[in-house]
Protein backbone atom coordinates (compact mmCIF):
# COMPACT_ATOMS: atom_id res chain seq x y z
CA UNK A 1 0.00 0.00 0.00
CA UNK A 2 1.15 3.55 -0.66
CA UNK A 3 2.32 5.98 1.70
CA UNK A 4 -0.48 8.04 0.35
CA UNK A 5 -2.96 5.66 0.85
CA UNK A 6 -1.81 4.11 4.11
CA UNK A 7 -2.06 8.07 5.13
CA UNK A 8 -5.50 8.95 3.78
CA UNK A 9 -6.88 5.59 5.65
CA UNK A 10 -5.72 6.64 8.72
CA UNK A 11 -7.16 9.98 8.33
CA UNK A 12 -10.26 8.52 7.54
CA UNK A 13 -10.65 6.17 10.43
CA UNK A 14 -9.41 8.97 12.34
CA UNK A 15 -12.64 10.83 11.56
CA UNK A 16 -14.75 7.56 12.24
CA UNK A 17 -13.52 7.53 15.98
CA UNK A 18 -14.30 11.00 16.04
CA UNK A 19 -17.81 10.66 14.81
CA UNK A 20 -18.25 7.81 16.77
CA UNK A 21 -17.47 9.26 19.90
CA UNK A 22 -19.14 12.00 19.41
CA UNK A 23 -22.50 10.66 18.43
CA UNK A 24 -22.11 8.66 21.60
CA UNK A 25 -21.33 11.71 23.94
CA UNK A 26 -24.60 13.01 22.62
CA UNK A 27 -27.04 10.48 22.30
CA UNK A 28 -26.26 7.92 25.47
CA UNK A 29 -25.69 10.40 28.15
CA UNK A 30 -24.76 8.70 31.18
CA UNK A 31 -24.32 10.70 34.11
CA UNK A 32 -23.67 8.17 36.76
CA UNK A 33 -24.15 10.92 39.60
CA UNK A 34 -28.01 10.66 39.18
CA UNK A 35 -28.24 7.13 39.12
CA UNK A 36 -29.36 7.19 42.82
CA UNK A 37 -32.01 10.12 42.17
CA UNK A 38 -34.36 8.61 39.91
CA UNK A 39 -36.08 11.98 39.16
CA UNK A 40 -38.90 13.03 36.19
CA UNK A 41 -37.35 15.17 33.88
CA UNK A 42 -38.44 17.58 31.30
CA UNK A 43 -37.58 15.58 28.42
CA UNK A 44 -40.10 12.79 29.73
CA UNK A 45 -42.86 13.90 31.44
CA UNK A 46 -46.88 12.33 31.24
CA UNK A 47 -49.58 15.00 29.96
CA UNK A 48 -51.20 15.76 33.08
CA UNK A 49 -54.51 16.63 31.15
CA UNK A 50 -55.23 12.82 30.23
CA UNK A 51 -56.78 10.89 33.08
CA UNK A 52 -54.38 7.46 32.65
CA UNK A 53 -52.88 5.50 30.08
CA UNK A 54 -53.86 2.30 28.33
CA UNK A 55 -51.09 -0.63 28.81
CA UNK A 56 -51.55 -3.63 26.36
CA UNK A 57 -50.44 -6.75 28.61
CA UNK A 58 -49.62 -9.03 25.94
CA UNK A 59 -48.53 -8.56 22.12
CA UNK A 60 -50.72 -6.43 19.77
CA UNK A 61 -53.91 -7.46 22.40
CA UNK A 62 -56.52 -4.71 23.94
CA UNK A 63 -55.16 -2.43 26.64
CA UNK A 64 -55.93 -2.37 29.62
CA UNK A 65 -55.85 0.78 32.10
CA UNK A 66 -53.17 1.57 34.44
CA UNK A 67 -55.23 1.33 37.53
CA UNK A 68 -55.76 -1.79 37.09
CA UNK A 69 -52.25 -2.96 37.69
CA UNK A 70 -51.90 -1.69 40.44
CA UNK A 71 -49.93 -4.04 42.86
CA UNK A 72 -47.40 -3.55 40.16
CA UNK A 73 -44.92 -2.02 39.38
CA UNK A 74 -45.27 -0.82 35.39
CA UNK A 75 -42.40 0.28 32.89
CA UNK A 76 -43.52 1.67 30.24
CA UNK A 77 -40.54 1.91 27.20
CA UNK A 78 -41.11 3.76 24.21
CA UNK A 79 -38.45 3.17 21.63
CA UNK A 80 -38.37 2.64 17.67
CA UNK A 81 -36.83 0.52 14.84
CA UNK A 82 -34.66 3.12 13.82
CA UNK A 83 -33.11 4.25 16.87
CA UNK A 84 -29.89 3.60 17.72
CA UNK A 85 -30.01 3.92 21.18
CA UNK A 86 -33.44 2.39 21.35
CA UNK A 87 -32.00 -1.16 20.17
CA UNK A 88 -28.78 -0.68 22.59
CA UNK A 89 -31.12 -0.42 25.38
CA UNK A 90 -33.42 -3.28 24.69
CA UNK A 91 -30.84 -6.49 26.10
CA UNK A 92 -31.11 -4.11 29.72
CA UNK A 93 -34.65 -3.95 29.32
CA UNK A 94 -35.20 -7.51 28.81
CA UNK A 95 -32.54 -8.78 30.80
CA UNK A 96 -34.26 -6.26 34.12
CA UNK A 97 -37.88 -7.71 33.17
CA UNK A 98 -36.89 -11.45 33.29
CA UNK A 99 -34.81 -10.88 36.47
CA UNK A 100 -37.84 -9.08 38.10
CA UNK A 101 -41.25 -10.04 36.78
CA UNK A 102 -41.49 -12.32 39.48
CA UNK A 103 -41.58 -9.58 41.82
CA UNK A 104 -44.09 -7.92 40.29
CA UNK A 105 -42.94 -5.55 37.82
CA UNK A 106 -44.34 -5.39 33.84
CA UNK A 107 -42.66 -4.13 31.50
CA UNK A 108 -44.08 -2.96 28.42
CA UNK A 109 -42.94 -1.78 25.26
CA UNK A 110 -44.71 0.65 22.51
CA UNK A 111 -42.94 1.49 19.43
CA UNK A 112 -43.47 4.85 17.83
CA UNK A 113 -43.10 3.56 14.28
CA UNK A 114 -45.08 4.22 11.83
CA UNK A 115 -46.99 1.57 9.86
CA UNK A 116 -44.18 1.14 6.76
CA UNK A 117 -41.93 -0.27 9.60
CA UNK A 118 -43.87 -2.97 10.92
CA UNK A 119 -42.13 -5.68 9.47
CA UNK A 120 -38.71 -4.35 11.53
CA UNK A 121 -40.75 -3.97 14.45
CA UNK A 122 -42.17 -7.66 14.18
CA UNK A 123 -38.59 -9.25 14.03
CA UNK A 124 -37.08 -7.21 16.97
CA UNK A 125 -40.89 -7.99 19.23
CA UNK A 126 -40.15 -11.56 18.37
CA UNK A 127 -36.45 -10.93 20.19
CA UNK A 128 -38.15 -9.65 23.15
CA UNK A 129 -39.55 -11.22 26.03
CA UNK A 130 -41.61 -8.52 27.53
CA UNK A 131 -44.84 -7.64 25.70
CA UNK A 132 -44.32 -4.56 23.04
CA UNK A 133 -47.33 -3.00 20.99
CA UNK A 134 -47.36 -0.16 17.90
CA UNK A 135 -48.12 2.33 19.81
CA UNK A 136 -50.51 3.64 17.13
CA UNK A 137 -52.46 0.54 17.36
CA UNK A 138 -53.25 1.44 20.91
CA UNK A 139 -55.45 4.34 20.56
CA UNK A 140 -54.60 7.24 22.92
CA UNK A 141 -52.05 6.02 24.80
CA UNK A 142 -49.45 8.73 23.30
CA UNK A 143 -51.47 11.45 24.17
CA UNK A 144 -50.59 10.34 27.36
CA UNK A 145 -46.74 10.52 27.19
CA UNK A 146 -45.21 13.51 25.92
CA UNK A 147 -41.85 13.18 24.97
CA UNK A 148 -41.25 16.29 22.93
CA UNK A 149 -39.49 13.74 20.36
CA UNK A 150 -37.24 12.79 22.37
CA UNK A 151 -36.85 8.40 22.57
CA UNK A 152 -35.89 5.97 23.91
CA UNK A 153 -38.11 7.09 26.78
CA UNK A 154 -39.23 5.41 30.07
CA UNK A 155 -42.04 5.71 32.15
CA UNK A 156 -41.94 3.93 35.56
CA UNK A 157 -45.24 3.82 37.66
CA UNK A 158 -44.85 2.40 41.63
CA UNK A 159 -46.89 -0.32 43.00
CA UNK A 160 -49.86 2.79 43.43
CA UNK A 161 -50.13 3.58 39.78
CA UNK A 162 -48.04 7.03 40.33
CA UNK A 163 -45.26 7.75 38.26
CA UNK A 164 -42.27 7.04 39.64
CA UNK A 165 -40.34 8.15 37.51
CA UNK A 166 -39.22 8.96 33.55
CA UNK A 167 -36.11 9.75 31.55
CA UNK A 168 -35.57 10.05 27.69
CA UNK A 169 -32.59 8.44 26.31
CA UNK A 170 -30.38 5.55 27.42
CA UNK A 171 -29.16 5.48 30.62
CA UNK A 172 -27.46 1.74 31.46
CA UNK A 173 -28.64 1.05 34.79
CA UNK A 174 -31.11 3.20 35.43
CA UNK A 175 -34.27 1.78 34.98
CA UNK A 176 -33.25 -1.57 37.54
CA UNK A 177 -32.05 0.91 39.94
CA UNK A 178 -35.38 2.98 40.39
CA UNK A 179 -36.86 -0.46 40.26
CA UNK A 180 -34.99 -1.64 43.42
CA UNK A 181 -35.59 1.86 45.21
CA UNK A 182 -39.41 0.97 44.50
CA UNK A 183 -39.32 -2.50 45.69
CA UNK A 184 -37.15 -1.46 49.03
CA UNK A 185 -39.90 0.89 49.53
CA UNK A 186 -42.68 -1.03 49.32
CA UNK A 187 -41.22 -3.87 51.33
Amino acid sequence: MSPYLRARLMVSLLVAVVIVSLYSLFTVPVRMKDMDKPKLTEAAKPNNALKEPVIPLANDQTPVPLSTLKGKIVVVDLWATWCGPCKMSMPEVNDVYNRYKSKGVLVVGLSVDKEDARPQYGIIRKSLDYPTAMAKDTPGVLDFFDTQGSIPAMFIFDQSGKLAASQSGYRPGWMEAVIQDLLKKHT
